[in-house]
């Protein structure tokens, strides 16, 4: 369709680097098969096998689910799918492996100042928060360092702080599913361990899951609307405002969940998890709104009409019309033509979000040119794509009457 791939356009890469991105991989994955060796001698020193496997048969079934729900918040401008996968398997091995160790050191640490009954008291309070989210929230710090062009606002923020978060929560449930599977029987024998991992699963998997990508989710905030100043102090204190916030209300669930009391416990997830789940939604609610008033805003000045029209840019500014776009495509045109057409809408998209980064002032003008450039260019190439599929012109549905559009053909002179 055009001579760089779509994909590296979107995202603003130049060329792909498979040798590092490969060894990113491998170096995140060779860190959670560590972490799960380690569970895994620990299980088989204990009692056997068995309670690694429930661990590992257990942890991961919420997070489908979970991961469709928190990429649904994004549609409107899908982050590259290589960046999410990237933060979700460094949550999933570097920071989960880390975390254990960095755990362990700062239990120790307490332990020796206060004793080991206190230091163990103490530690998922003032330890594994600090340590957790510092470890977490590195990877978000490299987007926002290395890859400030990816960050549009605090929705991407948050979906890459979220898929950070589920990545560690996943491997971390395999831990503590075989721990509270051991504790269970040699409390009270097979039946106790039953009754201890199911216990478990409802609080970790089922009524708590979006924990550790809320927690995050604090930092991926901070870090959205950082990325959007211009001011060196703003990009330094936000950040660390949203650390901040991410570790107190980690060691504010940690505390309560220690506490042993349903009571406690009920309250603080009533009262504060919930109530901060609902805000972060809500935050990517208005910001998917602010967007759509940028598309309808920008894209009449940044492209020619003969490519977005009017009616273009109404399919352009809601979900459910672009969904429609696509599966008009798709009949009309089978799979190529719904791949062209979902092309123009990111590119759309961020061709809106590239006049944001104008008028802030937070990127070079000669980035600015050759971006916008590109993303015209790739916004061209999908439309006479899709136009190439045809085997004759067709009104598209949203072009109502007499109405232009860009997916129709100039008319004659």
């Amino acid at each position: 369709m055009v001579g760089r791939d779509p994909k590296l356009i979107l995202a603003g890469i130049e060329r792909r680097r498979p040798s590092i991105t490969v060894l990113a991989f491998a170096v995140m994955g060779l860190c959670g098969v560590i972490f799960l060796a380690l569970i895994f001698d620990a299980s088989v020193a204990e009692i056997g096998v068995l309670p690694f496997v429930i661990g590992l048969v257990l942890a991961p079934l919420p997070f489908p689910l979970l991961i469709l729900a928190l990429l649904g918040l994004d549609r409107l401008e899908p982050e590259p799918g290589r960046n999410l996968a990237l933060a979700f398997f460094w949550g999933a091995g570097v920071a989960t492996l880390f975390s254990l160790i960095g755990n362990q050191y700062g239990t120790f640490f307490l332990a020796s100042l206060f004793g080991k009954q206190a230091g163990s008291s103490l530690a998922p309070v003032a330890v594994g928060p600090v340590v957790e989210e510092t470890l977490k929230a590195l990877v978000l710090f490299g987007f926002l360092w290395f890859r400030r062009q990816e960050l549009d606002g605090p929705t991407d923020g948050i979906i890459y702080a979220g898929m950070v978060g589920l990545g560690f929560a996943m491997i971390e449930d395999v831990m503590y599913y075989a721990k509270t599977f051991i504790h269970g029987i040699a409390e009270d024998g097979a039946a106790g361990g039953v009754i201890a991992v199911t216990a478990s699963f409802i609080l970790r998997g089922i009524m708590t899951p979006f924990a550790h990508p809320l927690f995050s989710s604090m930092v991926g905030l901070a870090l959205g609307y950082a990325a959007l100043s211009t001011r060196k102090a703003v990009r330094v204190v936000l950040p660390t405002v949203g650390l901040v916030g991410a570790m107190m209300l980690h060691g504010l669930w940690n505390f309560v969940a220690g506490l042993d009391q349903l009571l406690y416990v009920a309250e603080v997830y009533l009262a504060v998890m919930l109530p901060a789940l609902v805000a972060v939604i809500l935050v990517t609610v208005f910001e998917r709104r602010r967007v759509i008033r940028l598309i309808e805003r920008s894209l009449p000045e940044d492209a020619p009409a003969e490519l977005v029209a009017p009616c273009d840019i109404h399919m352009l500014s809601t979900i459910p019309a672009r969904q429609n776009a696509r599966r008009w495509a798709r009949f009309v045109g089978g799979t190529p033509a719904s791949r062209a057409m979902s092309h123009y809408q990111a590119a759309a998209t961020e061709l809106a979000l590239l006049r944001q980064r104008e008028d802030r002032g937070v990127a070079e003008r000669e980035w600015l040119d050759q971006r916008r450039a590109a993303l015209l260019n790739l916004m061209t190439a999908a439309r006479d794509a899709f136009l190439s599929r045809l085997a004759q012109p067709l009104r598209p549905p949203w072009a109502a009457g007499s109405e232009r559009s860009g997916f129709l053909p100039p008319p004659r002179p």
